[in-house]
This record gives structure tokens, sequence and C-alpha cells, in this order.
């Protein structure tokens, strides 16, 4: 072998692994009510769409903007995940979300662990975990209204910004018309028997 070619090789390892190492792969993803990416509702219907996050050591901030299209979904509100565990009226417990700022087509969220809390470190999430939960109403039909986490920006405990791979996950919705309710047989019975009565009853008064 090659005298200079085993060094090579270590340095190279090396370098792989700190790179992986700086730039951790974190995933964003839009869940639907089905548990999948894509979603089929009718016209008018509600549904919730759950922001998640996954493959984070340390996480002590996090702030997402995510976009939606505004003419066929009506986002109505956001619920946080409590993913930092707050209690409300609790002195000293991790802080509340920030109010969700709401602009057409776009929501933008933060939420932090509080500087007064008396956490130590940042959560490790080694399984996806709730961040926010976000109301629908389906307000238009049409194929594919996508719903797009577009920028995450995670600090550790300290609120320094580590570089993280982050992969995000869309969702598609599709929007149809509700089916036609079938009338049924028994209604269609009693006009026919409301018609012959009228029928009848025009005869005998002609009579």
């Amino acid at each position: 072998m090659n005298k200079y070619l085993f060094p090579r090789l270590v340095a190279l390892t090396f370098c792989c692994f700190l790179n992986n190492a700086q730039a951790a792969l974190v995933s964003v993803t839009t869940e639907m009510p089905n548990g999948l990416a894509t979603y089929s509702t009718t016209l008018g219907s509600l549904f919730d769409a759950k922001i998640m996050i996954g493959s984070v050591p340390d996480l002590g901030s996090i702030d997402f903007t995510m976009t939606y299209d505004p003419l066929k979904l009506n986002a109505l509100s956001l619920d946080s995940g409590n993913i930092f565990g707050f209690t409300d009226g609790v002195s000293n417990a991790v802080s509340a979300p920030d109010t969700p700022v709401w602009t057409g087509g776009k929501i933008h969220f933060v939420e932090a662990i509080d500087g007064e809390s008396p956490l130590t470190a940042g959560i490790n999430v080694t399984a996806p975990k709730l961040v926010a939960t976000i109301h629908f109403q389906a307000i238009a039909v049409g194929v594919d209204s996508v719903i797009d986490p577009k920028s995450a920006i995670i600090s550790d405990f300290f609120g320094t910004l580590p570089t993280y791979d982050v992969n995000f996950q869309q969702a598609f919705v599709t929007v149809t018309q509700p089916a036609a309710v079938p009338i049924p047989a028994a209604v269609w019975l009693f006009g026919s028997a409301l018609a012959g009565w009228g029928f009848f009853g025009k005869r005998r008064k002609s009579s």
C-alpha cells in the first residue's frame, strides 16, 4: 500500500465526521389527519395539519415559517404542541410561544425556553415531536394545494445556532365537491302518494 494513502484516508474520514457533526440532519414535516403527506377532503370541511420536528439534540428554541394557498385553504387557528412543557401561571416555567404572525398565506411561529426556566439543558428530540397544530378549512375546490414549511431557525439551550441540514416535507391537499346525498326511495313514494291524492281529489270535486 502507498505509504501516503493511509494517512490521507484517516484525514478524510475525520473531515467527514466533523462535517456530519456540524450539519446534523433535522426533519420538519407536515403531517395530515391520515398520517401521510397527502390528504383528500371536501369543500367546507375542517382538518388539522401537524408540524413535527425530529432528530434535534439540546433543542432550545424553534422559529419556523410556513406557507399555504389562501385561495383554497383558510387557516383558522394554531395550537402550540407544548414542545418545551410550558405550564401557564407557574413562575420560572418554560416560556409560552409567541403569538403566531398571520399574513395572507403565511404563518410565522416562535417558541423558546425562557431565560429564567429551571431547565439546565435543551430537550433532546430523538423521535418526531409535535411543534404546533394548525386548523384549516377547505374553502375552494382544487388539486394539490400545498402546505409548505419554508424555513426553520433552531437554536440550542444557550441560544447558539448550530449548523443543521433541515429536510422539509410538504403536504398536498386535494379538495373536492361533497358527494350529492341520494334522496331515499321513501321520499319518492311519499311524493307519489301525495300526487295521487291530489289527482283523485280533483276528480271527485269535478264529478
